[in-house]
């Protein structure tokens, strides 16, 4: 399942790049381009075959001058991928017949390099489709990827050794402030980027005196969602400042009805929190269809705090003992539910990103003979 996964990824990223990603580059570029007056030599129809039938192209020869020199060249748009319909080329002949005048947009600094049409259209978005088995790849390939885990899980629970499993171990957190500096910054980058392309064209749009409204308003709610991901970025970096938090789980792998021990520090500033609460919560998550959409749902069946405190000198480092209820439900995964056991620390500051982190626990079923 990941390689096929991996192979609709391959496919779908490969169709996307000269479909929508190339194109797009190419097109916020061109924004820079000069006007310039240019003729059209000739203006045709050339079709040919393909598997899903008869495929056009619009074949426009136009010539122009840059300096004392004479330049042809027969790129239409940069999105010739989208425009091989039958209509959208008598369209294109339509505005450019033998002989007229037109304008073309010219690279100064390579003259060789121009376009007649690089306005923004609706059908342009097409060029996304191919993103639908990039995430479809994704998907499987996710699933195929926790399945394996699943299964040296299993093979892991069989084998493991009593003494490591008795030992303390250090838990690590689900997601580290590093992590999560690196996520907003990726989907901030990635969605802006694209975005981006559309905005810069809109600006020009306005600069020409001839804004493009359909766009401009087609745009608002992802430069929002753009805003607030760069927002998101400056939060996690601010967050890199405070204390991390340190904790040692004894027993590492503990069982129903065992009594443990979990002791905290930090690093850092400790003194900075205000508030202080570390608590254990299990709950289960169950992954469903209806209709088109895969839908997850999660419920809470245990919380049992652990501490929650502001005296100062309780917050530094500490520990604390529990008994795991031996009537709950044991760690477990499969493809579509878990029972997910985690301790979670909540820590406020004034004025400041508070501290939210969630370190994974694995709790094993009670042994057959206390059952």
């Amino acid at each position: 399942m990941i390689g096929f996964g991996l192979l609709f990824v391959a496919i779908g990223g490969a169709a996307f790049v000269p479909m929508a990603l190339v194109p797009s580059i190419r097109l916020a570029i061109s924004a820079t381009w000069k006007a310039t007056p240019c003729t059209i030599v000739s203006s045709s129809l050339r079709s040919w075959s393909t598997d899903d039938g008869t495929s056009h192209r619009a074949d426009v020869l136009y010539e122009y001058q840059v300096g004392d020199q004479q330049w042809r060249s027969n790129r239409v748009e940069f999105f010739g991928f989208l425009s091989t319909g039958y209509d959208d080329v008598r369209e294109n002949l339509g505005r450019y017949p033998d002989g007229s005048s037109a304008t073309c947009w010219v690279n100064p600094r390579d003259p060789s390099k121009s376009v007649l049409d690089r306005q923004f259209r609706l059908k342009h978005l097409l060029g996304l489709i191919p993103l639908v088995f990039v995430l479809a790849g994704m998907a499987i390939a996710n699933h195929g990827w926790k399945k394996m885990r699943v299964r040296r899980a299993a093979e892991e629970l069989m084998t493991e050794d009593v003494a490591e499993t008795e030992s303390p171990l250090h838990l690590k957190p689900q997601v580290g402030p590093v992590g999560k500096v690196g996520g907003a910054l990726f989907f901030a980058l990635f969605w802006n980027g694209i975005v981006s392309v559309f905005v810069w064209q809109a600006w020009k749009s306005w600069e020409r005196g001839s804004p493009d409204w359909f766009l401009t308003i087609f745009l608002i709610p992802f430069v929002l969602v753009g805003l607030a991901s760069f927002g998101f970025v400056g939060h996690f970096l601010l967050a890199l400042a405070n204390p991390r938090p340190r904790l040692t789980l004894t027993p590492g792998r503990p069982r129903l009805g065992d009594e443990l021990r979990l002791e905290w520090g930090f690093t850092g500033r400790a003194g900075r929190l205000g508030n202080l609460r570390i608590f254990l919560e299990g709950r289960e998550e169950a992954t469903y269809q209806r209709g088109t959409d895969t839908i997850t749902e999660s419920e809470v069946f245990a919380t049992i705090d652990l501490i929650n405190t502001q005296n100062d000198w309780e917050i530094p480092q500490g520990a604390v003992e529990l008994t795991i209820p031996s009537d709950s439900m044991h760690s477990f995964e499969a493809d579509a539910n878990k029972i997910i056991w985690e301790i979670k620390i909540e820590g406020e500051i004034v004025r400041w990103p508070d501290i939210g982190q969630n370190f994974p626990i694995t709790i094993r079923p009670m042994p057959i003979e206390n059952l």
